[in-house]
Formats: structure tokens, sequence, C-alpha cells
């Protein structure tokens, strides 16, 4: 899929929504990123997981980890489509928001091995991210990417990339979806130049 038609989805969605809003970074941004609206409709959560996979088809990755909670079924779908398109048998794996003391235990359901992909809704400052590649490498696994739906573009990918040795990869980025609102109608081309403008705290 196109990263206009993507960008389509999540606004449509309201995957991402525009308005005012403090980020778990303390930051107040014009527009907020959140895939647990996909869920409304799983036909959005399926072109989402699917454009994932898809751009993952020459990259070998044995388990897709989905932190919790938002990317527990993106990472699935996501798993089960990378499935289809390269005939391997991946596992799927999450974590705990708290560790679970009696029953199978421990912080992570599923089965965390090999070459891992963790599957997230944006990539901002890195710092949960962060939290996921060390959960990931404390059971053995191998790290070698994250991949967001958005990256905001509000922290270095590269700065991060060789602070974690991860890869990080995304579907779109912030300026993807500032020129599909330029596209669009008068209070559209409103919102990208607010969002223009909020970009510039991390670049001048």
């Amino acid at each position: 899929m196109e990263k206009q038609g993507i960008i389509k989805i999540l606004v449509d969605s309201e995957a991402v929504r525009f308005g005012k809003v403090k980020l778990k970074s303390g930051r107040e941004a014009p527009y907020f990123v959140d895939i647990g609206k996909l869920l409304k409709d799983v036909t959005y959560l399926d072109a989402i997981a699917h454009s994932i996979a898809d751009r993952l088809r020459g990259i070998k990755v044995d388990c897709f980890f989905g932190p919790a909670y938002k990317g527990i079924p993106l990472a699935t779908l996501t798993a089960m489509h990378y499935a289809a398109m390269t005939g391997d048998r991946p596992s799927v794996a999450y974590d705990r928001k708290e560790a679970k003391m009696h029953g199978e235990g421990g912080v992570c359901i599923g089965h965390v091995h090999g070459n891992v992909m963790i599957v997230d809704d944006v990539f901002t400052t890195g710092g949960t991210k962060k939290e996921a590649i060390e959960i990931v490498r404390s059971l053995d696994g191998n790290p070698i990417g994250i991949f967001v739906c958005l990256d905001r573009r509000e922290a270095s990918k590269e700065k991060f990339e060789k602070e974690t040795g991860v890869k990080v990869y995304s579907l779109v980025d912030v300026y993807d979806l500032i020129d599909y609102l330029k596209e669009r109608s008068d209070e559209d081309q409103a919102k990208a130049k607010e969002i223009e403008e909020y970009l510039k705290n991390f670049y001048d």
C-alpha cells in the first residue's frame, strides 16, 4: 500500500487525531497516535498489519513482539501475514504490564527466540522502545528491529540505532502526514501548518 493510503487509514480510523494533547514524554503536541483505534474496524488493522509484513518480506524474523497493550494485536496480525507471505512460522510474544508470580509467571507471554521484530504504534523519543529491547534481550531474543506505524521525527532515529544497535523501521512519518494534509481542505492545511510549527522545536 502506498504511503498516502496508509495515512488515510490512520486518519479515517482516528488512529491519528488532531488537537492539543500531552504525550507520554511530557511534550504537548498538536496530534496524537493511538493504534488502538484501528480495532474498531478489523479491516483497518488488517491493512496496516499487511503493509508492515510486506515491508519485512526480505528480513528473517523468528518472533514478533508486541509491547503491551496496543502492540499486541498489531504484532499478532503482522506475524500471520508474514507467515502467509514467506512460508515461515514465526512466534508471537508480548510483555505484561506487571509480572505474574503464579501460574506460568514471568513478564512475558509467548515464545521469544531468534531474530525478534518489535511492532508498535509510534516512535517519539524511543524511551519505551528501549524498555521493549531490554525485555527481549533478557529472554535471550535478538532484537533486530522496531517497526512502528508512524515516526514522529522528534528524536534522532540514527542516534537511537547507534545507542541500542537496533534498527527502526516505519510505514510513514510525520512529513508524510503533513503532505497528506496539505492536499486536502483548508482546515487540514491549517493542521499541517500547526504540525510544521511544532516540529521547529526539534530542528531549529
